[in-house]
């Protein structure tokens, strides 16, 4: 089990993926139906979840973790809300 400061760590130093993530190709191609703020908060949140989550695993870099994590809680968000605009 990871203790709350390394999980902090791993938060801390991966903050530049969030926006990679909101920025990327993937999550820009969808229609964008959520405002880029809130876009980051959701996906600041799925980072935090991410470092709850990993276990550490040999061969797991955290960073492909993460990214894949936040890309998916986006793309399910933006997903979510078009739906509801239509």
């Amino acid at each position: 089990m990871k203790s709350t400061s390394s999980k902090s760590e791993l938060v801390l130093a991966n903050l530049g993926l969030v926006e990679m993530v909101v920025m990327g190709d993937k999550v820009q191609s969808l229609p964008q139906t959520i405002e880029q703020k809130h876009l980051l908060h959701i996906g600041y949140e799925a980072l935090c979840k991410a470092a709850e989550n990993y276990s550490g695993k040999p061969g797991a870099a955290f960073e492909i973790y993460a990214y894949m994590c936040i890309e998916d809680t986006l793309t399910a968000a933006l997903e979510r809300s078009n739906m509801a605009s239509a």
